[in-house]
């Protein structure tokens, strides 16, 4: 059993403040207060799922999603994937943006470590975010397949990412600097793709062209 203090932003529903039946203390909202929660397991899941439930019989999205969001990282936590890649799935149906399905390569790629299916959401995630126009969510999206597949062993398709990235890099669209150093990291230790990652071993891993990041 785990105590933990969860702070739940943003999510304008109650839950309790102190004392009694928690699911009896209704009277404040949940971005204002923290949960003291024991055990893990039980009081969270059981608070956060009515949350999510009443939301969406308000058909308040956002609320939703955010509930979701927050019942992924528990039941991580918990090792429960199932139930987390349920979340996953119910956040893409919902949102239906690209950074819902980048989230999603990136639970396949780090928590399940499932590289096929990490692949295959990636590059939902790389056509959604083309399709959207979201520079930020496409670049992220290339490094989460990009990772997918060297663990898949398919180093051909990890230059073409790269080359992607790097002309990303080159005409400053709009993205997030830092998303590109796992896969610089885990390209430069199997030595794959040596013409777009510094050599230099004593620096963290740069795009070859003088404009990565450090």
């Amino acid at each position: 059993q785990i105590d933990i203090r969860i702070v739940a932003v943003g999510i304008g529903d109650g839950l309790p403040t102190s004392g009694g039946d928690p699911l009896d203390q209704r009277d404040i909202p949940l971005e204002q207060v923290a949960v003291t929660v024991v055990p893990l397991r039980v009081l969270p899941v059981r608070l956060v799922r009515r949350v999510h439930a009443e939301a969406l019989e308000a058909n308040r999205v956002d609320p939703a999603v955010r509930a979701l969001g927050h019942l992924t990282r528990l039941y991580t936590m918990q090792e429960s994937l199932g139930d987390a890649e349920d979340c996953h799935a119910e956040i893409e149906k919902l949102e239906g943006t690209a950074w819902s399905l980048v989230s999603f390569s990136w639970f396949y790629l780090y928590g399940e470590q499932d590289f096929q299916e990490a692949a295959v959401k990636s590059e939902e995630a790389i056509a959604r975010a083309r399709q959207q126009g979201d520079t930020s969510a496409l670049y992220a999206a290339l490094s989460a397949r990009g990772q997918s597949l060297i663990k898949l062993d398919r180093s051909a398709e990890v230059e073409e990412v790269l080359a992607e990235m790097l002309e990303m890099v080159s005409q400053r669209k709009k993205l997030v600097p830092g998303d590109e150093l796992l896969l610089l990291e885990l390209a430069k230790s199997k030595g794959i793709a040596q013409q777009y990652v510094s050599p230099d071993s004593n620096d963290r891993p740069t795009l070859l062209s003088g404009t990565g990041f450090h």
